[in-house]
């Protein structure tokens, strides 16, 4: 996996960081780990990573120099202490916040240190996070007043800033990772790739009807892939109705086994349909069109996808399979030119995000905060 140079030990400005995830989501572990690549090159990083596990730690790719602190308890004192001594980075994690009382008294946690923190001219940034649209309005209020007051807020899906408070979109960080654009080929595409939840309801007949055809139309071998291990149970139920194989997870398998498996399917996929967003963006990073064309799917397709340009990924999300149209190959061809220019910008922006987080290093960085750069009205800034 590439990572930019990083600073002599004990050179440059220190990053304290809460980076955590799933242990049995391949997409978690892949989503942080450029964010945590960026945050190396502004000074030595001090992660707390709770309980996270080794399979995930694999995935994340920690460097040797970084400290591991699992524990908030001791994480948290030390960052204070840092703070009160010297300029400081407060980073808070990249992905899905949910709204619920612990989440939320962690936040408060963090903007309290994140005061501390600006006393000797540090700053606090919160890249690459999305709030789902759920909670009442009194527990997203925390959400709102960390936006207004945190130095540096970018939001990864089109929702997040109406729902919360307007600051900058940018791409997910996994848009960063995978296989270069000018690589991709176009010549030994012949799968279709299947990346659904397990914790929805199951497809319809009419949708199964739906990828058959688009499978045969193409001439594709359906191959169902598994990202998250609970999804296992719904793989196999889609394999064995598509007639396809299952890209299984096996026990002993960490995160960057796992996610070099399904790279691999996806390099020689013409298409990757499903509800699993990550499972779309890692298959997009190698040349795969992304569908979340799923009956059941509940628009975060849409939002993530719309914040790099690509429309077409989740346009039809959550629409009644019998108005899933044929893609005929002017469209197919169409959508793979949509994909090219998405992925490339996307990654070109996550890079001047990364060059604006090292001006950190020394003081020099742009910060975000008290900025109207994102409204409901205007959309996303452009890439």
């Amino acid at each position: 996996m590439n990572r930019r140079a990083t600073p002599p030990a004990g050179e440059g400005t220190p990053v304290f960081a809460w980076i955590t995830g799933e242990r049995t989501n391949v997409g978690d572990s892949l989503l942080r780990r450029p964010y945590l690549a960026a945050l190396r090159r502004v000074g030595p990083v001090d992660l707390w990573i709770n309980r996270s596990t080794p399979d995930f730690l694999r995935g994340l790719d920690p460097a040797p120099e970084d400290t591991l602190t699992p524990r908030f308890a001791r994480w948290y004192p030390r960052l204070l202490r840092t703070a009160l001594r010297r300029r400081t980075i407060l980073v808070l994690n990249a992905g899905e916040f949910r709204v619920h009382p612990s989440r939320v008294g962690l936040l408060l946690a963090l903007v309290a240190a994140a005061l501390v923190v600006r006393l000797r001219r540090g700053a606090t940034v919160w890249i690459g996070v999305s709030v789902p649209p759920s909670g009442g309005r009194l527990m997203r209020s925390p959400v709102r007043w960390a936006g207004r007051h945190l130095d540096d807020v970018r939001w990864r899906d089109t929702e997040s800033p109406r729902s919360t408070v307007s600051r900058p979109v940018v791409p997910d960080w996994a848009f960063a990772e995978g296989t270069p654009v000018g690589s991709w080929s176009s010549s030994e595409r012949r799968l279709a790739a299947f990346v659904l939840r397990g914790d929805r309801s199951d497809p319809t007949q009419a949708w199964f009807d739906w990828a058959r055809t688009l499978c045969a139309d193409h001439g594709l071998r359906p191959v169902v892939v598994i990202q998250v291990r609970q999804d296992a149970a719904r793989a196999a139920a889609v394999a064995a109705e598509l007639g396809g194989d299952v890209i299984d997870w096996p026990a002993a398998s960490a995160h960057d086994e796992q996610e070099r498996a399904v790279r691999e399917v996806y390099r020689r996929s013409l298409f990757v349909i499903g509800d699993r967003l990550h499972g779309l963006i890692i298959g997009a990073t190698e040349g795969a069109i992304p569908l979340g064309w799923v009956e059941s799917s509940r628009g975060k397709i849409r939002r993530h996808f719309e914040a790099v340009g690509l429309t077409s990924a989740g346009l039809l999300e959550g629409v009644p399979a019998t108005d899933l149209p044929r893609i005929h190959p002017p469209a197919e061809q169409e959508m793979a030119r949509d994909l090219r220019r998405s992925v490339s910008g996307a990654r070109s922006s996550l890079a001047r995000v990364g060059e604006e987080l090292e001006r950190l290093r020394d003081g020099r960085g742009v910060t975000t905060r008290g900025a109207d750069a994102v409204s409901a009205e205007r959309g996303p800034a452009p890439l």
